[in-house]
């Protein structure tokens, strides 16, 4: 993926690892986004970023894009930077004002319904739900003595120090919000504590929104595979927690709010939301594949209303998912 030599083209790589895409909350380098990085003569970057489809949402193509060219200009002893999205729908469109720093507005005109801050900050919020999801449920499995309801006096300071708390700290910093270590680590976007009686409710909406992003990151590594073979092995592993059927992976807890303790385990389960912005998706314990009747899910978000389409397949059964419905994918 890259060529050149020297430190500067280290620094890049470094650079784009700090680029997510605004969705998946992966950095764009794990997804296997970048296509390729050249550090040209006298310091000029090129770097050529590709989708895992050719319709997936303007927006989000040009925020990645736009974001890796903010952080390669901002690199020492860079004089130059030229990124480039190949295989889009709206690729000349976005490589023009990307040529020409025209911004958001400025390359979409009219199109640009909305802010790019906006935008940012939603998905900054999914993020933080997603996060928070992963890190209690981590404590949750280390402290077999703690009923959900309890978590609602959880502090930050308590949970594990593991990369999926200090996950949650940094999308906790993103959205304005108070990194303390005696701050409740169970809040809402907005900082406020939740409720005990209403612990299980926003652990499993939480837990929904997590499904829907792992789901979504494990569709779009497999389509960008698909649509271009060599694309494998530019891709990172995935973020901790984020395969649940690897160690220390997201086995399900029963949040019913009944009985005392966890409830134990719970196995096959098939869950789906449509409360506030996010959709659910199905879920077996395994992200993408779920055993017995059903074989696989097409997962897609609410999000997807500002744009982003995929057609994904399930074991021969293809489910597509549009506007602001997350459709399943199922094999009976």
């Amino acid at each position: 993926m890259a060529a050149g030599t020297g430190g500067l083209l280290v620094a890049a790589r470094a650079a784009l690892d700090g680029v997510n895409d605004p969705e998946l909350d992966e950095p764009i380098t794990d997804l296997g986004f970048v296509r390729s990085l050249v550090e040209e003569p006298e310091g000029v970057l090129t770097a050529h970023l590709r989708l895992p489809t050719s319709f997936c949402s303007p927006n989000f193509a040009y925020l990645m894009a736009s974001d890796a060219k903010d952080a390669l200009t901002a690199l020492p002893g860079v004089v130059g930077v030229v990124v480039v999205l190949d295989d889009h729908h709206d690729s000349e469109v976005i490589n023009r004002g990307l040529a020409l720093d025209a911004g958001y507005r400025g390359t979409f005109g009219h199109e640009a319904e909305k802010d790019l801050e906006e935008l940012r900050e939603v998905f900054r919020r999914k993020a933080h739900t997603a996060a928070l999801e992963r890190a209690l449920t981590s404590l949750l499995r280390e402290r077999v003595d703690l009923e959900v309801a309890d978590l609602h006096r959880v502090t930050l300071g308590e949970l594990p120090d593991t990369e999926g708390t200090r996950a949650l700290l940094r999308r906790r910093a993103a959205l304005g919000l108070d990194c303390a270590p005696d701050r409740q680590a169970l809040v809402d976007e907005e900082g406020a504590p939740v409720p005990r009686d209403q612990v299980p409710a926003r652990l499993r909406f939480a837990r929904a929104v997590r499904i829907s992003v792992d789901g979504n990151a494990h569709f779009c590594r497999g389509l960008l595979r698909t649509r271009y073979p060599d694309s494998a092995g530019d891709q990172g592993p995935r973020q901790a927690g984020g395969d649940p059927d690897a160690p220390g992976g997201h086995r399900l807890f029963d949040l019913s709010g009944s009985g005392g303790g966890h409830g134990g385990e719970s196995g096959n389960r098939a869950s789906g939301t449509a409360d506030g912005n996010w959709d659910g998706a199905a879920d077996n314990g395994v992200v993408g594949t779920a055993s017995g009747s059903a074989v696989g899910a097409a997962v897609r978000t609410a999000s997807h209303a500002v744009g982003r389409t995929t057609d994904c397949t399930a074991s021969g059964t293809a489910g597509r998912a549009t506007g602001d419905t997350a459709t399943e994918a199922r094999v009976s």
